[in-house]
């Protein structure tokens, strides 16, 4: 589906009508190889694909909009999860808040093929008898859902685990009865599968990682028009060297007008980094909710501005001063963060609904890999040992290599779960309710639980899975924030290596320390190409993902609450109004302003000394500088 051509919306109507007259209509694009209509894919993940649409009253376009739709081959336990999202998203669409996705509405669809010929969306008939609809069927012991056809007479059946192989026979007569003939005719997409509840949501259409090279090209199109910066680089260089410790450049070095655009270019990424700081904030403060899968493809932007900015730099912005635009970029907010994806949150109480997926699949996905913490990672270990219960207790003797002492920040915890991977449904899974060591100082440590043992405890075959709760989130948002501060995917291993160091040689998190101590540490602050707040920046990121510390923001990671997004975002803060404090103090800027409110006054005076304009306009033409020829003039005739 990739570079695909949009093309304009014909009669794609999801028949999906509500008494206010309301429906949606899929847009459609062009297939780049073989040229049949299919439906405007703007993404997919392991769950869903998001198609665009318009949201229509009375005939007429209201509105772009975003329907995220469960794949064709996920089982029941996709489908509890979506339904999970959705009531999540409906709490959230009610108590809103700008830094996380809008739903516009939840729309159930029926079985769903848009006809490559023609782009009619239909309802397939049943490919054996052609008369009877397919209908949503549940077989027996199966974890899939199926179409069924309704006639009592036709035993057709379509199971989700045989979608690949057989989901052509929904695209030929009599299944399709549009079409029928021509080169397409036997082309088509299936856009929903059995009936589900479908998400529509506020379309955004910028990527974080997208937004990032969109802002670069903004400011090197600024710096190229101003003559800051050699056109032909494709990013910026530190406009100096830094010393040993200091996050601070020195002035004297450098460009005072580019390294005063530095300063903008990063007080825009750190404005990102406080919206997701204040969105994940308030989600696990005001609504109990763990995210438990942020990574840059779950963020998006919204934007008013960005593709103007683009074609200002170019059209408009020639007749714009550098301070001028420096300044609006500065005190202005042009763009909003989105967090999306809410389909493996958990709010309130933790689930296991993240575990349950292959280890395989996340490794697969390298641009996700550095934005998972240790404990998501490590998320399940498979125990080659029998569990030693204690007769007749509730309590189990923890595995040597999960004690304290030994595995440290991964050792056995408060809410692990023990699980039988032969009890899919959890019936006889084991929580960890407290670790305690029995007898004090023996190295003997047992697992307390609710409850009694599990039938047959002894021999069954554990696995340990772990939690995710706040702590994954906090240890998410530093490495985004790395990513935010470098651009490169690449890069957050590094970062994440470090942390990883740093939590077994535990240390203050200081600067001057860390620079003797931690070779990473000086690799990791210089490949942040803005040279300002470099330490700080650092620093705070190195707090989010090292628990246990004085300095972290997390304690461990069990811990629950709200109080460590809270303090990331305090500290977020701090530092962001400390460089906005700075660049308004400039003195490029603040002579800038001085020279304005000069002129202004200059222009006042005139007006009114008709007298004596003959003379101030001689003083300036005369060749005196501005500043002097001005500073006279209002000094004589000012008053």
């Amino acid at each position: 589906m990739d570079n695909v051509k949009a093309l304009p919306v014909m009669n794609a109507n999801l028949a999906i009508r509500f008494e206010s007259n309301i429906t949606y209509e899929l847009e459609q694009a062009q297939d780049p190889h073989q040229g049949y209509i299919v439906p405007n894919l703007l993404g997919q993940g392991r769950f869903a694909k998001v198609f665009g649409a318009w949201q229509r009253s009375s005939d007429r376009n209201v509105r772009r909009v975003a329907i995220k739709i469960l794949h064709e081959h996920v089982d029941l336990r996709a489908e509890e999860l979506s339904l999970q999202e959705i009531k999540l998203l409906k709490d959230l669409s009610a108590t809103g808040n700008e830094s996380v996705i809008s739903t516009v509405d939840i729309i159930r669809l029926g079985p769903s093929v848009m006809c490559g010929g023609c782009g009619k969306l239909y309802h397939p008939l049943c490919p054996s008898c052609g008369n009877g609809k397919l209908i949503r069927h549940q077989l027996r012991n199966h974890a899939y859902p199926a179409l069924k056809c309704e006639s009592e007479r036709c035993s057709f059946t379509l199971s989700a685990e045989h979608i690949a192989t057989r989901y052509t026979e929904l695209l030929r007569a009599p299944s399709k009865t549009c079409c029928a003939k021509g080169p397409h005719a036997q082309h088509g997409t299936l856009v929903n599968f059995v009936d589900r509840e479908a998400v529509v949501m506020e379309l955004l259409n910028t990527k974080l990682t997208q937004f990032h090279s969109q802002r670069k090209r903004v400011f090197a199109r600024l710096c190229e028009r101003h003559g800051l910066v050699d056109p032909r680089m494709s990013s910026f260089q530190p406009a100096v060297s830094i010393t040993p410790g200091d996050s601070r450049s020195d002035p004297k070095a450098s460009n005072p007008q580019l390294d005063l655009l530095h300063r903008v270019v990063l007080l825009e990424k750190i404005r990102v980094i406080c919206q997701l700081s204040e969105a994940i904030a308030w989600l696990h403060g005001e609504k109990g909710i763990v995210h438990k899968d942020l990574a840059p493809d779950n963020i998006m932007v919204s934007s008013r501005t960005a593709e103007i900015d683009e074609h200002k730099v170019g059209e408009e912005a020639h007749h714009e001063p550098l301070m001028d635009s420096l300044n609006n970029y500065a005190t202005q907010t042009s763009f909003t963060t989105k967090v999306i994806d809410f389909g493996l949150a958990d709010q309130h109480q933790l689930s296991r609904n993240w575990y349950e997926e292959p280890a395989s699949f996340l490794f697969a996905a390298n641009e996700k890999l550095p934005y998972l913490s240790s404990e998501s990672r490590n998320r399940k270990i498979k125990l080659n040992q029998r569990i030693e219960f204690e007769p007749n207790g509730s309590r189990f003797r923890v595995p040597d290599n999960l004690i304290p002492s030994k595995a440290g920040e991964l050792a056995m915890m408060k809410g692990d779960i023990l699980a039988d991977e032969r009890d899919p449904h959890h019936h006889y899974y084991v929580m960890v309710q407290e670790i305690m060591e029995e007898p004090v100082g023996s190295g003997q440590f047992w697992a307390k639980f609710e409850d009694s043992p599990p039938p047959h405890a002894h021999t069954r075959q554990y696995d340990l899975t772990r939690p995710l709760g706040e702590a994954h989130d906090i240890y998410a948002l530093g490495a985004i924030f790395y990513f935010i501060l470098t651009g490169e995917h690449t890069e957050v291993e590094k970062i994440g290596h470090l942390a990883g160091s740093l939590q077994y040689t535990p240390q203050r998190l200081d600067a001057q320390s860390l620079l003797v101590s931690q070779p990473l540490y000086k690799i990791c602050r210089d490949r942040m190409p803005e040279p300002f707040y470099r330490d700080e920046l650092l620093i705070l990121i190195l707090r989010t993902m090292v628990r246990g510390l004085d300095d972290s923001f997390v304690s461990s990671r069990i811990e629950r609450g709200p109080e460590p997004s809270k303090r990331l975002l305090q500290e977020a803060r701090r530092i962001y109004n400390q460089l906005l404090a700075d660049i308004l103090s400039d003195p490029v800027l603040t002579r800038e302003r001085e020279t304005r409110n000069q002129l202004v006054q200059l222009q006042d005076v005139l007006r009114r000394s008709s007298d004596y304009q003959r003379i101030a306009w001689g003083v300036i033409c005369a060749g005196i500088p501005f500043s002097a020829a001005a500073g006279w003039i209002l000094s004589h005739f000012g008053h």
